[in-house]
Order: structure tokens, then sequence, then C-alpha cells
């Protein structure tokens, strides 16, 4: 894995954020969330949201070129709202139970896959059409996926 810098993974959050981020997060909260979703989250991921925890991307991302979905911001790490209500989502949406929800509007998601490895998760987006879930892969990696915020240069 890559040596990101503080400094570059701030460049991910927009600096005046219509999304509120969450509340600090700790390793105790990190850890409570974890345990409750049964899946360790991306080391990167946990990097980035200890930094700032969700809030508006500095940029948006489009996840395909043929879809009219933006996503515009990442959900907080907290036991009763943002990541920590994945499982809840994903049973009342019948998502497949192996996802971290990490932004979505009830439509459409941005989710950690682990379906094809518990180590390191694909990220995906998840949108209905005609009442069937369709799936685009965004990144292999989470770290892939931050390459589309900033560049990362060798030192």
């Amino acid at each position: 894995m890559k040596s990101w810098t503080k400094q570059q993974l701030k460049e991910v959050w927009k600096e005046r954020s219509v999304y509120k981020p969450g509340e600090v997060l700790t390793n105790e909260l990190l850890f409570a969330v974890e345990t409750s979703l049964n899946l360790s989250l991306p080391t990167l991921y946990k990097q980035l949201m200890k930094i700032q925890n969700g809030g508006e991307l500095s940029v948006p991302i489009y996840p395909s070129e043929e879809l009219p979905y933006v996503i515009h911001y990442l959900q907080e790490i907290e036991l009763e709202k943002g990541v920590g209500l994945s499982k809840v989502f994903i049973e009342e949406f019948h998502l497949p139970n192996e996802l971290i929800l990490i932004t979505g509007d009830l439509f459409s998601w941005l989710a950690f896959d682990y379906r094809l490895n518990l180590d390191e998760p694909r990220v995906v987006f998840f949108y209905e059409e005609d009442g069937v879930w369709q799936e685009i892969e965004v990144a292999e990696t989470f770290e892939q996926f931050i390459g589309l915020f900033i560049q990362y240069e060798e030192s």
C-alpha cells in the first residue's frame, strides 16, 4: 500500500461542506462500528475518516458516464447513522450481505464490496433500475478510489 500524507488525504474533502461531518472518529468508535458490521474497513479509508468523519468530496465522482448519478459526499462512521446503518439498509433494500454502504440515497449506494475479498474490498456503485439492483465497479480498491481525487507522488 502507498503511504499518503495527511495533507493529501485532506484534499479529498471540500473545504466548506454542505454535508456536515460526523463526530470525531476515535479508535473506540471505529472498533464498535467494525464489530457491529462484522467486517474491517480498509486502512486508508479509516485514515481518511479520522481526518474528517464524512462530508462533501472536493471532486464529485461519476460512477458511470452513461448514468445520471453523482456522488457528492461520504457518510460518517457512527453506530446510529451513516456507515453504522449499513446492515439495516442492506436488509431493507435486499442488497448483498457482504457490503458496507459508505454513501447513498435509498435508490443508489456507493459501497465496499467484500464478496470477492474480505481483506481488500472493491468500491462498487449500486443503483435501482426497473426494480432490480444493478452494480458498477468504481474502483478495485479504496486506494484506487482515492486516486480519483488526488495524485500520489513518489517520495
